[in-house]
């Protein structure tokens, strides 16, 4: 029950942490990538460890170009 509250927490941190960084500009094209974020920590738990797995790294493969442009 804990983990995935420190997730959900994790996650909005980082949304928060890249969004600030981030120009008004190139909201709109990171918006995508943020939803995914914040969706990952919301996968039920039922789910097998290597979908969410597989979503996690979905969510960081989307999350790489921002970095780029940051």
């Amino acid at each position: 029950i804990i983990l995935p509250s420190v997730r959900l927490i994790i996650s909005f941190l980082l949304v928060f942490t890249v969004s600030s960084r981030i120009s008004f500009r190139n909201l709109f094209t990171g918006t995508f990538p943020f939803i995914i974020v914040i969706l990952i920590p919301s996968i039920p738990i039922t789910l097998p460890p290597f979908i969410r797995v597989l979503s996690l790294i979905l969510g960081l493969h989307l999350l790489s170009p921002l970095s780029k442009v940051l």
